[in-house]
């Protein structure tokens, strides 16, 4: 938290963001994903060299671009989305911004991360304005597009990319596909943290901060997840040393597990205010930006993941200025209004 703090401080003091700095990551990334797509061997010899790699082969997983693998980077996309999407909204004229949120999610497909495209299925329930209507009509295509796409898909061959094959496990055996891939990690780490409460020793006060290496592997054994869920060897062992390490995967269930309650309440406080400084721009960035951090806080990423914390500083900032893109805010005026302005010194930089 003593990392996060001062990135919460900065975000919430800025007078002024130039969004020219969205173009310099986008022309990066789009750099650094072609280099890894038509030289891999080249990409993990320079990139390497900044960046800690989970695994050097990713197979069918995507590319990782910029972070130790898919799943961050695809996640650090949706996020960039989640503040672009803030930013417009106190922008005067959010109309320049749509390019980039395109340029977001166009990335983030070429990661093929399951959780990214998670993430930006829940960007459009944010959108959505439901009534009873719409929610009934939702539902409805929804279980078509399930019955379609297992039907579509039951002869997906092995080495297709990694999302479609979850995709078709999840709506095949959502369960082997939890006992079989890393959501079982974070399904697991979540509920030993939540169960914790009521089956720890030490109950609704918390275990205490550092205490998981010693009851990491009693709070799974009571927790009755490993008997309901069909884990595989691999993952069941894995499962066994991981809640014997320095800390759970899931934010959530950490804070819930070393302080009980008082976690849990934590989690619904900020929860809580999340939505309700969304709410002061509009519903659909409350409903945004609560979602964005629901998913930051139940999922494998740690509490230090700076950009939550920043885009929680912009929303209480109310003395930010954003400016926009320079070449989208010149193609706004027209070529004698530029002219003129040139003419007269009133645009700088």
């Amino acid at each position: 938290m003593l990392y996060v703090f001062p990135i919460y401080l900065f975000a919430k003091n800025i007078q002024s963001l130039r969004m020219d700095v969205f173009t310099v990551s986008f022309t990066l990334i789009l750099s650094v994903a072609i280099l890894q797509a038509v030289s891999p061997s080249v990409y993990t010899a320079l990139i390497g060299q900044i960046i800690r790699f989970k695994g050097a082969e990713f197979g069918g997983r995507g590319l990782s671009i910029l972070a130790p693998e898919p799943t961050d980077m695809g996640f650090t996309l949706f996020y960039m989305f989640v503040l672009i999407s803030v930013l417009a909204v106190k922008s005067t004229d959010g109309r320049p911004y749509a390019v980039m949120k395109i340029g977001c999610f166009s990335f983030a497909l070429l990661t093929l991360s399951g959780s990214s495209l998670f993430a930006f299925f829940f960007v459009l329930l944010a959108w959505l304005n439901f009534s009873v209507k719409k929610f009934t009509y939702s539902i409805f295509v929804t279980l078509l597009v399930f019955v379609l796409l297992n039907w579509g898909m039951s002869a997906i061959p092995e080495e297709m990319p990694r999302p479609f094959v979850m995709l078709h496990s999840f709506i095949g055996n959502p369960l082997a596909l939890i006992g079989s891939t890393s959501l079982g990690y974070r399904a697991t780490h979540f509920w030993i943290g939540f169960s914790s409460i009521v089956t720890s020793d030490y109950l609704i006060i918390g275990s205490g901060i550092g205490s998981l290496r010693e009851l990491g592997g009693e709070l799974l054994a009571k927790s009755g997840i490993l008997d309901f869920v069909p884990f595989t060897q691999y993952y069941d062992e894995a499962m066994q040393r991981s809640v014997r390490g320095a800390q759970l995967v899931s934010s959530a269930g950490q804070l819930m597990l070393e302080m009980g309650v008082i976690g849990l309440l934590a989690i619904i406080f900020l929860i809580h205010w999340h939505h309700s400084l969304g709410a002061r721009e509009s519903r659909y960035i409350a409903r945004l930006v609560t979602i964005s951090f629901l998913l930051f806080i139940f999922q494998s990423f740690p509490l230090s993941y700076p950009l939550p914390w920043f885009v929680l500083g912009i929303l209480c900032n109310r003395n930010l200025r954003v400016v926009p893109p320079r070449r989208l805010f010149y193609s706004q005026l027209s070529t004698s209004q530029v002219k003129s302005k040139l003419l007269l010194g009133r645009i700088n930089d």
